[in-house]
Parts: structure tokens; sequence; C-alpha cells
């Protein structure tokens, strides 16, 4: 990558950095870890977790997604980082956080080349049932998988 020579690429780039630090100036925000790999013995799984933070106060772990929205699954991804984050730390976390940085441009009003950038917080009112649902969608997969390759228990 060489920003002199990919002008549109570069500013794209700038944008989505710009929106990020946006997001940083309305939140108090403290970082403690970045793709920090991540663990859950009990229910086998594992993956790399792009941030922990205090988040207003809170601690909270995030994910940073390039997507075109925020989906259902990523309540799920991020309970599951929780869950793991918790077993291994025991700290009493509050909050998850879900980034996006959109795929594609679109124009402002003024005409400019932006990105789309949404954070959504997701409390812990809702983290058991996410967490429930993500243990029911790996078992599936994880069947499913065992059926397909002709595994027999």
């Amino acid at each position: 990558f060489h920003p002199h020579k990919n002008h549109k690429h570069h500013k794209t780039m700038q944008n989505a950095i710009n929106a990020f630090i946006e997001w940083e100036k309305e939140h108090e925000v403290v970082y403690h870890y970045s793709e920090k790999k991540i663990a859950n013995p009990r229910h086998f799984y594992a993956g790399t977790l792009d941030f922990e933070a205090t988040v207003d106060g809170e601690l909270a772990i995030g994910d940073i997604k390039t997507s075109n929205g925020i989906y259902p699954e990523f309540r799920l991804q991020t309970a599951a980082y929780l869950e793991a984050r918790k077993s291994e730390t025991k700290q009493n976390y509050k909050a998850r956080w879900c980034i996006r940085v959109g795929k594609e441009t679109k124009k402002d009003q003024n005409g400019l080349e932006t990105v789309e950038f949404e954070a959504k917080r997701y409390g812990k009112e809702d983290q058991k049932k996410d967490f429930q649902a993500f243990i029911a969608a790996l078992t599936l997969y994880r069947r499913m998988n065992e059926l397909k390759h002709g595994y027999k228990n």
C-alpha cells in the first residue's frame, strides 16, 4: 500500500479512522488490551478479542467489524468473547461493544466520500440469552459437521 498511488483508498481509510476517533471522543475510553487471544476451555472455543477497555466507566469487550450492517450473530459472538474473558479474569464485565466500519463509501451532504460507521452497546441484560444462543449454535454446528463427515459416537 502506498497512499500516493491510491489516493481514493487512502481517503476512505482515513475517513474510517476519523469515524472511530469521533466515537472515542464521544465516550471515555481506556484500552487494556487489543487483539487478545481468548479461550473458553469449558466449551472448547477460542478467538481473538479486538479490544478490552473501560468505556464510560464500564469494563467492556469490543469487536470491530467491516461489514454492511450490525447483524444479530455479532451479539452472540461478543457474548462468547465476554464469557471467555470472564472465565479467564473473573472480572465483572458490564458491556459489549460492536463497532462497524462499512465496506462501501458514500457521499455525505457536502459531496465528500465517507464510510458508514456504527457503534452498538450491549448491556448485561441480554448477556445470558445471547451466550445460550451462541452455545446452541456451536452445538448445532459441531453436530452437523460430525454427521457430514461420517463421525459416529
